[in-house]
């Protein structure tokens, strides 16, 4: 799941800016704060990681026209570069053996790097870091006239304000490309390495180097293959390193000079010993740096592509709708997706949807009719008769079109279809209200609430009465909205958890599962604030510009 995003220079994020991430995530503030800034950047960040691309204008996760580089960097930019970074927990498969085809077996790492005495550890595995988080700095390049990413850091599992573990740099000719900034104390480095002769640092400091591989800090640098958008290293392929080149076209020169037989012999058998060695190192470098960077790149990658990204103008399916066999991303911004899912539904999904559909009071159920696609194992060309459609029934058992009933039913359900696919890891809902009237707005609040990862532990000290619970990392609700009585219906279940007062288990909600933000925007520049929550449901933090003080000042 996403824990947080930094923004800077982005649209109207002009300076550092984070918003922090809970499993509900709410978005106030006025019209044109900067609200969906928030979900374009990740829109822009998947185009760069899934895409390598930089210069983004049509987005393939949601129809939106982000108008390329310089529509997305903010007016009155004091450079010419953008600055995102986001946190995330990696997903199981970081953690646990998977099928990727650059899967390291990081048993096998390890042990062949204790055998060398390299002092490092996989990045993945069990060894894997509960908390990663990614940074990328996008420039516009005079030399290539194209954005490209200069800078991408990592850091795993460390708090705020330290050091990258690693940075991976290129120039704006997009030719040369270096791992460089090495955290030789960092997550993925045994403590007592740096005092050990044969440790990793100690090998790269003492492997001969090309003069244009040296700096004038004396920071190590790893060259690297390019890739087309720069720092970031294309997806699904090894992160080769090219630390040793300089070292072993010394040693093949060598080899290549000295004579095959008589007193020569032992030498020559040395150099290719040292040949072998840095085919080694070289060999390590590589599926360490692979496993650092393109194993949680793919990982962040895959969460943003889990997203069902929801806008705010629903379409109603029209009297002849026929859905789609598969779930395209871009249909769930104007709804049709979510009667996509609701055809597609295994039957213990479908039932959900079709309960919450009676549980939200809407009067309604879901019926859907799928006829079967062969007839004696051939396929139906021509289908005669009622074909695949979807239907609402009444509680008298009726059947209706969507485009026969009020508009809010059409707004609500590819809410709850999102909702209630597992395989959905990201619900971005911009204004879920839509259409509905306050007592559905109320309960689409346990609709959240209710598919919130469990809680899975408890995190604290054995000798402390406060312990929080720890949830799965799967589920993210990022909801911009301007119901106040969606968020009163989340605040009160915090305070009836905290009381011991609620009834159905997976309504229980902590102060820790929610983040409201308050997104403001003065003299251009945005701004985002977290307002804090107590046990009690109650806030910590005033509301900016007296935020949802309307009511009473009609009222008094």
């Amino acid at each position: 799941m996403l824990t947080k995003i930094t923004l800077e220079n982005f649209k109207g994020y002009r300076t550092h800016t984070t918003i922090p991430l809970a499993p509900i995530t709410l978005l106030y503030g006025p019209n044109s704060a900067g609200k969906s800034s928030i979900f374009h950047a990740l829109l822009y960040l998947y185009e760069i990681l899934q895409n390598d691309w930089c210069d983004v204008d049509n987005c393939s996760l949601a129809p939106v026209d982000l108008g390329g580089f310089f529509n997305i960097l903010s007016r009155d930019a004091t450079e010419q570069a953008i600055r995102i970074s986001i946190g995330f927990s990696p997903s199981a498969a970081t953690y646990t053996d998977s099928h990727r085809t650059l899967k390291f077996d990081p048993d096998e790492f390890f042990d062949r790097c204790e055998a060398l005495g390299l002092g490092i550890i996989p990045p993945t595995g069990e060894l894997g870091a509960a908390i990663t988080e990614v940074t990328l700095e996008v420039r516009w390049s005079p030399t290539a006239q194209t954005p490209y990413v200069s800078y991408l850091a990592f850091f795993y599992d460390q708090e705020d304000d330290q050091s990258p573990f690693f940075v991976i740099e290129t120039d704006e000719t997009l030719e040369r490309t270096a791992i460089t900034n090495i955290d030789f104390h960092g997550r993925f480095i045994l403590p007592d390495s740096v005092a050990t002769a044969t440790s990793l640092y100690q090998r790269l400091l003492t492997t001969p180097q090309d003069a244009n591989n040296v700096t004038t800090d004396s920071c190590l640098r790893i060259p690297i293959d390019t890739s087309p958008s720069g720092a970031k290293p294309v997806l699904g392929k090894a992160l080769k390193t090219h630390f040793t080149d300089y070292a072993q076209s010394r040693l093949y020169e060598e080899i290549s000079s000295i004579p095959s037989q008589g007193d020569a012999s032992s030498l020559l058998e040395e150099k290719r010993d040292s040949l072998q060695t840095l085919r080694e190192l070289e060999e390590i470098l590589t599926q360490f740096f692979t496993q650092a960077v393109i194993e949680y790149l793919e990982d962040l990658t895959n969460i943003l592509a889990s997203m069902a990204a929801i806008g705010p103008m629903r379409t109603v399916p029209s009297r002849n709708f026929l859905p789609n066999r598969r779930i395209h991303p871009q249909r769930w911004y104007d709804g049709l997706a979510g009667w996509d899912a609701v055809y597609l539904a295994s039957e213990k999904q479908f039932s959900q949807m079709s309960q919450w559909m009676f549980r939200l009071q809407t009067g309604y159920t879901l019926h859907r009719n799928r006829n079967d696609l062969t007839t004696e194992g051939r396929p139906t060309l021509l289908p005669s008769g009622a074909v695949d459609t979807i239907a609402l029934r009444n509680l008298e058992g009726h059947l209706f079109s969507p485009c026969d009933l009020g508009i809010g039913i059409s707004q609500v359900l590819p809410v709850i279809a999102a909702t209630c696919l597992t395989e959905v890891g990201i619900v971005y809902v911009e204004q879920p209200e839509l259409h509905l009237h306050p007592a559905l707005q109320v309960r689409l609040g346990d609709l959240f609430c209710a598919h919130v990862e469990p809680v899975v532990g408890w995190l604290g000290h054995f000798d402390s009465d406060v312990h929080t619970p720890f949830r799965g990392s799967d589920r993210l609700f990022l909801l911009e909205t301007h119901s106040e009585h969606l968020m009163l219906r989340i605040l009160r279940r915090i305070r009836e958890t905290d009381d011991g007062e609620i009834a159905p288990p997976e309504l229980q909600l902590f102060p820790q599962d929610i983040a409201v933000i308050y997104v403001d925007n003065q003299g251009g520049c945005s701004t985002a604030k977290q307002l804090r929550v107590d046990a009690q449901g109650e806030f910590l933090d005033k509301w900016p510009r007296g935020f949802f003080t309307e009511r009473a000042e009609e009222l008094f």
